[in-house]
């Protein structure tokens, strides 16, 4: 997971990403791009989203793979929307999060929200998906068994 560097205006910083992204690339690392932590994934617009995307992509094309962290799914066709462009981009795969439930402990329905989402999200997105199996900043966990039946039926 990559930090995003932005400039004393606000706006991403290009070229101090370029220098962090290419200073994981010697180390061997991945990266994946726009994460709700330290990539202010959440935080962030569509359009600088597609903009983290094409300079990491620009800046490691051939040398390490660059993945899309999705930010908290605003939908499941704002996700699908998303990871399109992310590949489009270039961007090998995109993190998938289940919907974070609205109380702690999950109600009862939650899995099969998350269930409904995930197949939702992994019948329209034809590109490479990272499935999480928890939800980022809330209680909620997916069963090991759904992710595993989930991937065997959606091998991308």
């Amino acid at each position: 997971m990559s930090i995003t560097p932005f400039t004393d205006s606000g706006t991403i910083d290009a070229p101090a990403l370029r220098r962090h992204l290419e200073f994981m690339a010697e180390r061997g690392a991945g990266v994946f791009l726009g994460a709700i932590n330290s990539g202010e994934g959440d935080l962030l617009s569509r359009e600088e989203l597609l903009t983290l995307y094409r300079t990491g992509v620009d800046a490691l094309a051939g040398v390490m793979p660059v993945f899309a962290a999705a930010s908290e799914p605003h939908s499941a066709q704002w996700i699908v929307d998303l990871a399109k462009e992310a590949a489009d981009l270039g961007c090998q795969g995109t993190q998938l999060y289940p919907p974070r439930p609205a109380s702690n402990p999950p109600p009862p329905a939650w899995e099969a929200e998350a269930e409904r989402f995930y197949r939702q999200v992994l019948e329209a997105a034809r590109v490479p998906i990272f499935l999480c199996n928890y939800s980022h900043g809330g209680p909620g966990r997916v069963p090991t068994a759904m992710v595993v039946q989930l991937v065997s039926e959606y091998p991308h």
